[in-house]
């Protein structure tokens, strides 16, 4: 969920969000459904004023507050020739896992949360904090970057020979 608002992704692909509504980040609310131009959401993520949802075809929309560009990713973010499997809603930015287990981000950079570190793993899940972003890798690490100290870029923790299976960033924290 955001700050003060919370969605619900429905049985028939559209969603419902409810809370605080002074960003327009829960005006999607069926049956307006324009936004997905007959297309159906199988994802939704909350960042703290905007909302996203992750469509059938593998595009992403969002909505609400888009002072920093994070709702609805701008041209050539996601190459043509990709689409997105995963998203993430973070303070004021916002993030795609694509196909090929690749990460996209776009939003507020002020923390350098937007630049991605190189992964030398695919990537399978990923997780968005106020000023942090997470990659949870397929050797079972976890990397991320933005948000210095909150998350120690590039610096996964130990798990004591053990590997992740899932991870979730926080406001500040992560787990």
């Amino acid at each position: 969920s955001g700050v003060g608002h919370s969605l619900s992704l429905l049985e028939d692909g559209s969603v419902i969000g409810w809370g605080g509504h002074e960003h327009g980040q829960t005006s999607l609310q069926c049956p307006d459904m324009r936004l997905f131009d007959g297309r159906k959401a199988v994802a939704v993520a909350a960042g703290y004023f905007h909302s996203l949802a992750l469509l059938s075809d593998g595009s992403v929309v969002g909505w609400g507050y888009n002072f920093d560009g994070q709702t609805t990713p701008g041209p050539g973010v996601i190459p043509s020739n990709r689409y997105a499997v995963a998203v993430a809603a973070g303070g004021r930015h916002s993030m795609a896992l694509l196909d090929n287990g690749t990460v996209v981000c776009w939003g507020c950079n002020d923390q350098k949360q937007l630049a991605v570190p190189y992964l030398s793993e695919r990537v399978i899940a990923i997780s968005a904090g106020c000023y942090h972003s997470l990659a949870l890798l397929e050797d079972g690490t976890i990397r991320g970057w933005g948000g210095n100290p909150r998350v120690g870029p590039g610096r996964p923790p130990s798990f004591g020979g053990r590997k992740a299976v899932a991870m979730a960033a926080g406001g500040a924290h992560s787990l």
